[in-house]
């Protein structure tokens, strides 16, 4: 893949991910009172996944000078107590 299309794939995924932010926004402010804890915590949860799949992805797209922020986290599955 040549830096061109990398790229062009990076930006289309920072706006993917701008998306993301707004929809979950929108979640947040109008939809989650409305639903029950535990399936608007399941709603958070799959949000995070999604955005933080698209962080990892547009960091690794970014050429490493040109890299300012820290390597995003992996959201790892908390096991039931």
């Amino acid at each position: 893949m040549n830096e061109g299309t990398r790229r062009a794939v990076r930006e289309r995924l920072k706006l993917i991910l701008e998306n993301e932010q707004k929809e979950f926004r929108y979640f947040e402010d109008s939809v989650k009172e409305k639903l029950n804890l535990t399936r608007a915590r399941q709603v958070e949860r799959r949000f995070n996944k999604r955005c933080q799949a698209l962080k990892i992805v547009i960091f690794k797209l970014t050429p490493y000078m040109e890299r300012t922020d820290d390597v995003p986290s992996i959201i790892v599955k908390k096991g039931k107590k």
